[in-house]
């Protein structure tokens, strides 16, 4: 009945949760940490690792072995080749929180202002190869 959806599990991470993304048998999920979840059970989801993060993560996508995940501080962009331990490739400091995030291409772009505050925002583009090789090339679009 779509009206009344049953639950079936709850997984608890590292604390409250803001956003989830499944890839095949895998939850990244972000919020007081960054959780990857093993769902290939649904009944049963477990723990596969899980990692501080620098402030409180707002949202994530993931590009094949990549994840990027976006914070009230910036962004940190990780490695998830090995899901049990993810590795931080490099974080970047934006004056604003980065409140959302997307990977298309050799490009990242970056949401950027106070989520749920009426404040001065900005997208921000960044070449991934230029950010991942320690030369983050950032350019807010008006």
């Amino acid at each position: 009945d779509p009206h009344n959806p049953v639950q079936i599990s709850e997984f608890y991470g590292l604390g409250a949760s803001h956003y989830v993304m499944v890839v095949d048998t895998l939850a990244y999920v972000v919020g007081d940490g960054f959780d990857l979840v093993n769902v290939s059970n649904p009944l049963r989801p477990t723990s596969v690792s899980q990692v501080d993060i620098p402030g409180f993560g707002y949202g994530l996508d993931i590009a094949g072995n990549t994840a990027f995940v976006s914070t009230d501080s910036g962004f940190t962009v990780f490695n998830v080749s090995d899901p049990s331990s993810p590795v931080v490739i490099t974080s970047y400091y934006l004056p604003n929180s980065a409140s959302g995030i997307r990977a298309m291409g050799d490009y990242i772009f970056v949401a950027g202002g106070k989520p749920f505050l009426y404040t001065s925002s900005s997208v921000y583009a960044f070449d991934v190869s230029q950010l991942i090789a320690g030369g983050a090339v950032a350019s807010p679009f008006a």
